[in-house]
């Protein structure tokens, strides 16, 4: 057995719920050159949720691993503790050739284990295992810690098999990814017509259960409200927001950009794409400035900058997805 085995593995686009958060760097670290086909028809949506206390505003996500391409393939085990104790199984062998059969492990385990800093509220530690190290006895994986920052760590193997059995659960379930090596990169025009319906007519149709929120360009002017009204209140505005939607315009610029280089669209729309983005950019130094600064103009400008996005793309990106409609019909 190899001493040291470490899978490919990228810093995240950005935090947000675990899984799609360990998916993106996943997947980005595996496609390469690829990761824009492979990510075309998602990071569209979006939505609000009012009532969220971390997470009000997300970039929503279809199938974030990608399974549906068959770009990631995964396996689950699900064994009692006592099952681990009665047949000798030795779970950390058992998570090291897993390793060296390119499989990421994605489970839970007990966080004050892992972090030196322990909460009680925060029990759980959601953790991707990348590597070993058999020079150290060491595990090296990655989670987001109490405070919402993606974090790498290092544990001992010994101390990470004590943190999986410390758990209130009578179970250690254990998920295992990888990357599909023989995967085909095809563009999926048929989820990136429905996700762009979503985006531009604030709706949600792939499922009808979460009335709580608010997607869409609908979510976009409930994110300025909320920036808006925090910067008032509060005197601060959630630099986390600020950036993901940075990066969801981002996302648009580089999915524009693939579908002009593949023929499909009339290269005009890169230019409003870009418009966006740089306005994304400007929001994104405006929201920090503000934090820095308390400057009540500053609001103004955000809110201002936001409403003109929502304007450009109320304008651009029907026509587009028109376009694209025609090309998948004379195509199919």
């Amino acid at each position: 057995m190899k001493k040291k085995y470490l899978l490919p593995f990228e810093m995240p686009d950005f935090v947000c719920y675990h899984a799609s958060t360990y998916a993106n760097s996943i997947i980005k670290a595996n496609t390469k050159d690829n990761i824009y086909i492979a990510l075309l028809s998602k990071y569209i949506n979006c939505y609000y949720k009012e009532q969220s206390t971390k997470h009000k505003f997300v970039i929503s996500v279809y199938d974030h691993w990608c399974t549906r391409q068959k770009i990631m393939q995964n396996q689950s085990v699900n064994l009692l503790k006592e099952t681990y104790q009665k047949t000798n199984i030795n779970i950390v062998s058992m998570i090291k050739k897993s390793l060296l059969n390119d499989l990421y492990i994605n489970g839970q385990c007990n966080r004050k284990y892992i972090e030196s800093v322990y909460n009680d509220d925060f029990f759980n530690f959601n953790f991707i295992i990348t590597g070993f190290d058999d020079l150290t006895h060491q595990f090296i994986l990655y989670g987001i810690n109490q405070s919402d920052n993606f974090t790498s760590y290092r544990v001992g193997y010994s101390i990470f098999e004590q943190a999986l059995f410390d758990t209130p659960k009578p179970n250690i379930p254990l998920t295992f990814w990888q990357y599909n090596k023989d995967a085909k990169f095809l563009i999926d025009l048929p989820n990136l017509i429905f996700e762009l319906e979503d985006y531009i007519h604030s709706t949600n149709n792939r499922n009808h259960y979460t009335a709580d929120k608010v997607y869409g360009l609908a979510a976009i002017n409930a994110l300025a409200e909320h920036l808006s009204m925090s910067a008032i209140v509060d005197g601060s505005m959630n630099e986390a927001y600020i950036y993901k939607f940075m990066l969801h315009k981002c996302y648009m610029t580089q999915r524009v950009t693939c579908l002009v280089n593949n023929s499909i669209i009339n290269h005009k729309w890169i230019m409003y794409a870009q418009e966006v983005e740089e306005i994304g950019k400007t929001i994104n130094e405006l929201g920090k400035g503000f934090n820095n600064s308390h400057d009540l103009l500053l609001i103004k400008k955000v809110t201002d900058c936001i409403a003109l996005s929502i304007h450009i793309e109320q304008d651009y990106l029907q026509p587009m997805l028109n376009e694209i409609k025609n090309y998948a019909e004379i195509t199919t």
